[in-house]
């Protein structure tokens, strides 16, 4: 019966630890990228394919990785879309994003992809790619995505 309490109180501190919005996510480019920072409003332009151009002019796309809710909640907040909305935003939408089965295809697709944005867990990040600050912050910093 204890075991029991016990397991349910670490269900209930990870589902809410868990719920807070892509806190373990890191918004990365493409080494080469000079862009150094994203504002949280351009983040959202670019998610609702308000933005669809670097400053230089090459087409962006953003790598998703299809196993891992934060970057399809992400997708969710940004586009303020629901799961089946959100779905149907990216079948209309395929220039725009390529959909990955894993964190270490989204680093593949974007260190090899010029113009390419990605979203991993703060754990996969390598030096294959640049992490990008947003609105100055860099992940696991407070603010770094807009909850």
């Amino acid at each position: 019966m204890r075991y029991r309490k016990l397991l349910v109180l670490v269900a209930v501190l990870v589902s809410c630890y868990a719920s807070a919005f892509a806190h373990h996510v890191a918004v990365i480019t493409q080494k080469e990228n000079s862009l150094q920072n994203l504002s949280s409003v351009e983040l959202r332009k670019i998610f609702k394919s308000d933005m669809k151009k670097w400053p230089n002019g090459r087409d962006i796309v953003i790598v998703l990785n299809s196993n891992s809710p934060d970057s399809l909640e992400m997708l969710q907040h940004f586009t303020r879309l629901s799961s089946d909305k959100g779905k149907a935003f990216l079948a209309e939408h395929k220039s725009l994003f390529v959909i990955v089965d894993s964190d270490d295809q989204v680093l593949d697709m974007v260190s090899a992809r010029p113009g390419s944005l990605g979203m991993v867990d703060v754990r996969a990040i390598d030096s294959r790619i640049k992490v990008l600050k947003i609105d100055g912050k860099l992940p696991l910093e407070k603010g770094y995505l807009p909850d």
